[in-house]
């Protein structure tokens, strides 16, 4: 039978077959992956405390090269965040670090921890320092089964407070950590339904509340219904916060993970080490 001559075979045709030779296995570069992501990556060696990657990337810079960020190493942040800020960011990191080496959170479900804090604002153009709140997504990683490394993505926040401290799970659910009672308390996941998914991807493309309802068949007060619930429920004042917010939860796309089990984590654990 005569292949198709489609636009995916044509350009897979141009692609050599051959075996690759031993050690060829692709490496993701953190620069190339950085240059593509909207959010700026950093890479943070706990053990060392220094970073192992800084991007290029305007936000978590907050004016300085990434040579001299990575001069600072730790000492980035004392120069970086708010003043005020700074005793919660410490505070934070240790709550985090303690919770995972002392068993208090279930380390095999976890899949990232949150934060906010302000950071020196890029776009300052005064002699006093201008800050903008950040929301930190921090992903563990665990070599010879000791936490080692954290895989950190930062992007703008919705909120105006610092803290916000919550460990996210693989199905979604997740814990917040109250600095009053110094526990977390445990939130299942609770999805966003159809109709308001609906809503987030339309106004993801800018459509209008009118436009919305003729595509989802109902009316316009249906539509503002949807977003009040979705403003109530995400604790935002506009369809750009509703947006990122759930963007940056996974929200809108929401596949939930198989969590392992402790032999599957032990054996995978180990091949990172190597």
């Amino acid at each position: 039978m005569q292949e198709k001559n489609t636009c995916t075979s044509t350009f897979f045709n141009g692609i050599s077959k051959d075996t690759p030779a031993s050690g060829e296995d692709f490496i993701v570069d953190y620069a190339d992956l950085s240059n593509m992501m909207v959010e700026a990556l950093l890479i943070i060696d706990f053990q060392k405390q220094i970073f192992l990657h800084v991007p290029n990337h305007a936000l978590l810079r907050c004016g300085l090269s990434p040579d001299k960020v990575n001069e600072l190493g730790y000492e980035f942040f004392r120069e970086a965040l708010h003043p005020k800020d700074l005793p919660v960011w410490v505070e934070m990191h240790n709550i985090i670090l303690n919770s995972l080496c002392n068993g208090k959170l279930q380390a095999e479900r976890i899949n990232y921890f949150a934060c906010t804090f302000r950071i020196k604002s890029f776009l300052q153009t005064a002699e006093q320092p201008d800050y903008l709140m950040v929301y930190l997504k921090l992903k563990p990683k665990w070599i010879n089964e000791k936490l080692r490394f954290g895989i950190c993505l930062l992007s703008h926040a919705v909120v105006s407070k610092a803290g916000n401290l919550c460990v996210y799970y693989q199905d979604l659910d997740h814990a917040e950590y109250s600095f009053a009672t110094k526990r977390w308390t445990h939130h299942p996941f609770t999805p966003l339904t159809k109709r308001q998914k609906e809503m987030l991807v339309w106004a993801q493309q800018g459509l209008t509340q009118k436009e919305m309802a003729d595509k989802m068949h109902v009316c316009v007060k249906t539509i503002e219904g949807i977003r009040y619930a979705l403003f109530q429920k995400f604790g935002v004042a506009s369809i750009e916060q509703a947006i990122q917010f759930a963007t940056n939860r996974r929200l809108i796309h929401h596949t939930p993970f198989a969590t392992p089990d402790a032999a599957t984590i032990k054996k995978k654990r180990a091949k990172d080490s190597r």
